[in-house]
């Protein structure tokens, strides 16, 4: 889990679990060079890929989605390995499908990429369906800014340099950077005014979104400095 690799040696978010039950997942580092003990979110969904159309006539089996379209924005090929695709239907028939292999997506015209999927559809798709795809949440990770913008993936243990890859401790003991006032055993949560950093979890704080905790704290480091905070509500 200390180590860092230039090219992608495991899948993206796939999970270790080590012998003392500590849990990492591997991760592309995606904004700037990952410091080590700093909290890391996914990137936002981009609104290109929400309810976007399909090729008609799908069959159910299928285990490839042709022509899928990106409204307005060139995508690379294999950005969305690994990544999620829903089927917007009525029926609810689908579930939420593994994504092995997506095409490059044009920004515009109707050709579409090509998505391929680990599990094949349960229901065709009709003329009206479209679909919804995001990437895996652990490629392209980035330091949470405070706020937070999206979804919390977990915490460097080592320095990851800019578009390589690495391991974030998502349950089990770690170093994490913290602010503010935090005791032994509190709950903490993704800082709302230091980037990276978790802060004392305030559950009936009224003036901004309430996120959910990380863990607890393990022991207390001093304001701006690092705690041992055990993780658990991450992964």
């Amino acid at each position: 889990a200390h180590r860092t690799y230039s090219v992608e040696r495991n899948p993206v978010g796939m999970k270790m679990i080590v012998e003392d039950g500590r849990t990492f997942r591997f991760c592309e580092n995606g904004g700037v060079a990952a410091v080590s003990a700093m909290l890391f979110q996914s990137l936002v969904p981009v609104a290109a890929t929400k309810g976007e159309a399909v090729a008609n006539g799908i069959v159910a089996g299928a285990t490839s989605l042709t022509a899928v379209i990106s409204t307005g924005a060139t995508q690379a090929e294999d950005l969305y390995n690994r990544g999620y695709v829903m089927v917007v239907e009525a029926a609810q028939l689908d579930p939420v499908h593994l994504i092995l292999k997506s095409g490059e997506f044009p920004s515009s015209g109707s050709t579409g990429a090509t998505l391929e999927l680990e599990s094949p559809l349960v229901d065709g798709i009709g003329d009206s369906e479209v679909v919804t795809y995001v990437q895996n949440p652990y490629r392209n990770v980035i330091i949470h800014p405070a706020p937070p913008t999206a979804l919390i993936v977990g915490v460097v243990v080592r320095a990851i340099p800019l578009d390589e890859y690495g391991w974030l401790a998502t349950s089990g003991p770690t170093k994490v950077l913290t602010d503010g006032t935090i005791l032994i055993g509190e709950s903490v949560s993704a800082s709302l005014t230091t980037d990276g950093s978790m802060s004392a979890w305030i559950p009936d704080l009224a003036t901004t979104v309430n996120y959910l905790p990380t863990g607890n704290i393990v022991s207390v480091g001093a304001s701006t400095a690092s705690s041992v905070v055990w993780l658990k509500y991450i992964d």
